[in-house]
């Protein structure tokens, strides 16, 4: 009978002692972009976006045949170096690199290959021999450049790089005879200051209302109640509007987006919000030539007021005016669906065509809401949009009122 045994390869454990009785030499030490056309890269100085670099090393045992590493071997073994001068490149600041991507490993698409052409690169079979990883370069600050070469300090052995200055440790068998390794390679890269959101002239904002005429006018004729002998009369009016805030910069996109508003929950306001709560981002009333209540939401596909649980109340005594919204009116509430490369933001009105009302039993929710973004190139900024009666109906977005 045959019997067929399960053969378990060992795991070799390539300490100092493994690699003082094999290596031979280092055959190849080269450094390249991954995804770009050309010889340079341009990132963000923000210290998140990222240039990915590849490096490939083939070495040698005593056989001439090339050592099998692994991935995680080779990333033990291997960093960055300057090109003109072999010093270490930080892993901490300034240009500085680390060995695992991020969300922003995207430079800039000014030498990006195409989709197909990325694909075609990562399906290319590595020669024989080779081992490669992949590094990614940030950097901390703008308007920098660098040269970048790769090291590899190989335990027992010691310290090969690409850079115009080599290091001194022999080329050949531990206590052989070997020359320097000389192969310089590098790669170019630049940065370029950071986008910062919170300023106007970082954003667009697409669709913004100037005026009240702007909103779309869904009902006009809601009944208004008037205390005393003052008949009710039916010319209230319920309206919408609805502008998205996007980057400037066209190849960006927004990748985070949290909005902090003022949880505006009145009484006597039923409020469809964000996240399923009952609050607003901001709630802000105006008298004046008519009386108006508007509602502002961000971020929130769902918004509006509930049926029959708003009530608009408005003084001007003796008297007191009321906008109800009635127990089957759904005209008030609304849904849209939200595009995660804009920030979305929306405003209910509701008008009452009476002039110098004031407010009764209810008050304004502060005069601000912020949302915090992230772009794809980890760019941030928190953009603030703030409602007040020396502008309304328009929104101030990054202290900017004319959009």
């Amino acid at each position: 009978m045959n019997c067929e045994k399960n053969e378990v390869q060992a795991v070799v454990l390539k300490d100092d002692t493994w690699w003082k009785t094999n290596f031979s030499r280092l055959d190849t030490l080269k450094i390249s972009h991954r995804d770009l056309i050309g010889p340079d890269a341009t990132i963000y100085g923000n210290g998140k976006n990222c240039a990915p670099v590849i490096i490939d090393v083939k070495v040698l045992d005593k056989n001439n045949t090339p050592i099998t590493l692994s991935e995680q071997e080779l990333k033990d073994m291997i960093g960055l170096c300057n090109y003109t001068t072999g010093s270490d490149i930080s892993m901490t600041s300034g240009w500085f690199y680390s060995k695992s991507p991020n969300d922003y490993v995207k430079p800039m698409r000014t030498s990006l290959m195409s989709e197909m052409e990325v694909s075609m690169m990562d399906d290319k079979v590595l020669a024989a021999g080779m081992t490669q990883v992949a590094l990614y370069v940030k950097c901390d600050s703008g308007n920098m450049s660098l040269s970048a070469s790769a090291f590899i300090n190989i335990p027992g052995v010691g310290k090969f790089n690409s850079s115009n200055n080599p290091t001194d440790t022999p080329n050949g068998p531990v206590n052989g005879s070997g020359s320097v390794f000389r192969s310089p390679s590098y790669v170019s890269l630049k940065s370029k200051n950071n986008i910062d959101y919170s300023k106007p002239e970082s954003i667009n904002v697409v669709g913004a209302w100037k005026e009240y005429g702007d909103f779309s006018q869904k009902v006009t004729d809601m009944k208004v109640s008037v205390s005393g002998p003052k008949p009710d009369f039916y010319e209230g009016k319920s309206s919408v509007g609805s502008l998205r805030i996007y980057p400037k910069d066209p190849s960006s996109k927004f990748l985070v987006k949290r909005a902090s508003g003022n949880n505006a929950g009145l009484a006597r306001f039923t409020i469809y919000g964000r996240d399923n709560s009952s609050t607003a981002d901001i709630v802000w009333g105006l008298g004046g030539g008519n009386y108006d209540a508007s509602l502002v939401f961000i971020e929130a596909a769902k918004f509006g007021v509930r049926k029959g649980a708003f009530a608009l109340t408005g003084n001007k005594s003796p008297y007191t005016w009321t906008y109800n919204v009635g127990d089957n009116d759904t005209r008030h509430y609304f849904y849209n669906s939200l595009d995660e490369k804009y920030v979305d933001v929306r405003i209910c009105n509701h008008r009452v065509p009476r002039a110098s009302l004031v407010k009764d039993g209810w008050s304004d929710s502060s005069d601000s809401a912020t949302v915090y973004v992230v772009d794809d190139y980890g760019n941030d900024g928190t953009i603030t949009l703030s409602m007040g009666d020396s502008h309304w109906p328009r929104l101030r977005i990054n202290t900017k009122n004319d959009w």
